[in-house]
């Protein structure tokens, strides 16, 4: 498909969602667009300067990708989505809207992106997807290493990543860090990862109603039936700065992962 006059709608639809992720993220015009050509897989020029004067991507793959980025990163909605896809000559925009809004609905479990774009260590973020997805490998697998090194925006990749491919119905992210207040007790001091508290979240997130009053071995049992004929990935995230880490909970836990499959943790 050729557009050899510029689509001025196509323009301003396209630099209306990258002003959007400027207001949204705090950054530039000029490294939202080069972290979405980077995510392209474009390693040389910039193509969003080019579209941005109304010249639509002559490739429909490209376009799919441009869009999904623009949707996650933005926020966007539907309706918007829409409007940009008339702008060209593309089929199946229904069939396209449909999965890529199911899958945003996915990651919605997810804590904010701890990065824009997430770049190097392929080879551990290829060690940790096929650990992830592998069905018939471990269902509990940890990451270790000192604070800050980066094992939650690791974590995120991945998981993202394997959600988006349909490998887990969704995703429990329990964190005891500045994005989730995860343990904190009644009267909001200290922090722990007790089993009851993780219990409660677990359950709560897969809609078991009065579930908090029942007994732990109940809520065991009812976790874990779920767990079996729903496939979920439950991330344990900032162990290292968990005060009065309870570890017998973390074994109870991991006896519940043995039961559990084919969710992991």
């Amino acid at each position: 498909m050729e557009n050899k006059q510029p689509n001025y709608q196509f323009a301003d639809l396209l630099t209306e969602a990258i002003y959007t992720i400027k207001r949204k993220e705090g950054k530039k015009i000029s490294v939202i667009q080069d972290e979405i050509t980077f995510a392209l897989g474009r390693d040389k020029g910039n193509p969003l300067e080019y579209w941005r004067k109304g010249n639509v991507p002559t490739s429909q793959k490209e376009f799919a990708q441009l869009l999904s980025s623009l949707m996650r990163r933005g926020d966007l909605s539907r309706d918007w989505l829409g409007k940009i896809w008339r702008c060209t000559d593309f089929s199946g925009f229904d069939e396209f809207a449909n999965q890529l809004l199911a899958d945003r609905s996915k990651l919605e479990g997810l804590p904010q992106q701890p990065f824009a774009t997430f770049i190097g260590r392929e080879s551990l973020s290829n060690k940790l997807y096929h650990a992830l997805t592998n069905e018939e490998g471990n269902q509990l697998i940890g990451i270790d290493g000192m604070g800050g090194i980066g094992k939650t925006a690791l974590t995120h990749s991945v998981v993202a990543r394997s959600l988006s491919e349909g490998h887990f119905d969704d995703v429990i992210w329990i964190s005891d860090g500045p994005q989730q207040s995860f343990g904190l007790t009644a009267n909001g001091q200290g922090s722990t990862y007790s089993l009851d508290y993780m219990l409660n979240t677990i359950g709560s997130t897969l809609g078991l109603l009065t579930f908090a009053e029942l007994k732990e071995k109940e809520k065991i049992g009812r976790i874990r039936t779920l767990l079996k004929s729903k496939k979920m990935v439950i991330i344990l995230d900032n162990l290292e700065r968990a005060v009065d880490l309870d570890h017998d909970a973390l074994s109870k836990l991991s006896y519940l992962v043995g039961l559990s499959q084919p969710s992991k943790f």
